[in-house]
């Protein structure tokens, strides 16, 4: 998988693959993508096709930073649906309420991350 990918893009864009993915992470946890499957296969495999430019550490923070904040909101965590229960919330109100604000961490989270280096560009 990883020399596919490899293969489709090119040298200069595979400097930019982490950032591109540390930006969509957030929208793509709250729309449900699981958390082990980025941690286990995504990050690693985009780690490798951006190695000569990014280390392992800089691959694990653009994940983290955006990802962390989209975990309550994320219909695949299991704690939400326990807190929304005994709070008596249902989960539709609970998303119309905080993807919103969650969304704003993360670009927050993203964009910081980015100024102090931690996410390279």
């Amino acid at each position: 998988m990883v020399e596919v990918v490899s293969g489709i893009l090119s040298g200069s864009t595979t400097a930019h693959v982490n950032t591109v993915m540390g930006f969509l992470w957030g929208p793509l946890s709250a729309l449900g993508l699981n958390h082990e499957a980025c941690a286990y296969t995504i990050v690693p495999m985009l780690q490798s096709i951006a190695a000569e430019h990014i280390t392992p550490l800089q691959a694990a923070a653009s994940y983290l930073m955006t990802f962390v904040p989209q975990v309550f909101v994320n219909p695949g965590t299991a704690a939400m649906y326990i807190g929304l229960g005994l709070a008596g919330i249902e989960f539709k109100d609970h998303w119309k309420f905080t993807f919103k604000w969650a969304m704003l961490i993360c670009t927050v989270c993203f964009a910081g991350s980015l100024l102090v280096g931690a996410i390279p560009f």
